[in-house]
């Protein structure tokens, strides 16, 4: 019989060669023969290779044997029928759905509230999200589930942002963790911003130039006082890597002061927005040199929190990432791994840098760089 390593086998695979229809038959047999306390979790995870594959029917069928089975699961499988369901034109089904798990709020896991705020995020219903955040944070409260109250609360802070919503209590428990000692009224900060952390990834096609695009973006990440605190294993074929960085010094420098400080003569101080602001205008301006080592490749993506740089068949793009933008990537990271499903899941606007880079093979530069307003 199967175990979970076999699972994370096959998910690896998947990822590295792109082939998600034979990890998803592969998943789907063995779930049928798999232990009763390893099913449902089984028959879930094959469901989700076959919506990566866009067969949200399979994928249907995979979520109803896991809510049938009734075993233990990472996440709720009704939040992932809802969205099959969805794809397939079945609305009525999948509100049923969605008010079923609403009903049962006070019973449902931090994560399970996660990916529903991702759901309506995708939806397009904010205010949707906001609420199942709101509920999610309120969960992990009861729960102590420190590490998802930190993801949550940030979600739900870039929520109310785009809402245009003012701050509330749970703002301030966000900003009160994220900058100790930080004064909330007219004065000074004396503490710099010491955890904040910043999502990293790099998606290369030509798997060669993986060493001078990493040296790239570490020297590019160091430019807004990031470091890099943790590297996972890259996957191989193509290639990819997921690391996480840390905002650790940003603030003590004089560039980094008055990004944070503007502002903060208010009561209501807006820290995290800040930060984020400093990160993403400090790496939008150095971003040449990470553009010139991806030259060699066809194909890239390469994210640092709210930039995403994305290149296919040469044509690179630099998009500033909306709160919701950043939200589903958090929550789907694979999707940093192909430019073309990217673009289509995170509906992307205008970009702020556009460039044909030159082709290794023609020889020709198909373009100049073009800036435009941020999406």
């Amino acid at each position: 019989m199967a175990n979970v390593e076999d699972f994370d086998e096959i998910e690896f695979q998947a990822e590295r060669t792109g082939n998600h229809v034979r990890a998803a038959v592969r998943m789907t047999a063995l779930a049928q023969e798999a232990e009763p306390g390893l099913r449902a979790e089984f028959h879930l995870r094959a469901g989700e290779q076959w919506m990566t594959a866009d067969n949200p029917q399979r994928a249907a069928d995979e979520f109803s044997a896991a809510i049938e089975d009734g075993g233990a699961t990472f996440a709720d499988p009704r939040v992932y029928l809802a969205r099959a369901l969805t794809e397939l034109d079945r609305g009525d089904e999948a509100r049923e759905l969605l008010n079923a798990l609403f009903a049962d709020r006070d019973a449902v896991t931090p994560r399970t509230c996660d990916l529903l705020a991702e759901l309506f995020t995708e939806q397009g219903d904010l205010r949707g999200a906001l609420e199942w955040a709101t509920i999610g944070v309120e969960r992990c409260i009861q729960l102590g589930d420190d590490a998802e109250l930190q993801l949550l609360l940030r979600l739900r802070y870039r929520l109310r942002m785009d809402l245009g919503l003012p701050e509330d209590d749970y703002d301030h428990v966000l900003e009160a963790s994220a900058v100790p000692g930080a004064s909330n009224a007219t004065g000074t900060v004396s503490v710099a911003i010491a955890t904040g952390t910043v999502s990293v990834s790099i998606y290369l096609g030509d798997a060669r130039i993986h060493e001078q695009v990493e040296l790239a973006v570490e020297e590019w990440l160091a430019s807004a006082h990031i470091t890099i605190d943790s590297r996972d294993e890259p996957v191989l074929g193509s290639w990819f890597r997921q690391l996480m960085g840390t905002l650790k010094e940003g603030s003590q420098t004089p560039a980094g002061r008055e990004a944070i400080l503007t502002g903060l003569h208010v009561a209501d101080s807006r820290l995290v927005q800040h930060q984020d602001a400093y990160v993403t205008s400090t790496l939008l301006q150095s971003v040449g040199p990470v553009l010139q080592a991806l030259q060699p490749t066809k194909d890239a993506v390469v994210r640092a929190g709210a930039l995403l740089i994305i290149k296919i068949e040469w044509m690179v793009q630099v998009h500033q990432l909306t709160a919701a933008q950043q939200a589903i990537l958090d929550h789907r990271p694979n999707l940093a791994a192909s430019p073309a499903e990217i673009i289509a899941a995170l509906q992307l606007g205008s970009p702020v840098i556009e460039k044909t880079t030159i082709s290794p093979t023609t020889g020709r530069d198909g373009g100049e760089t073009t800036t435009t307003a941020a999406n």
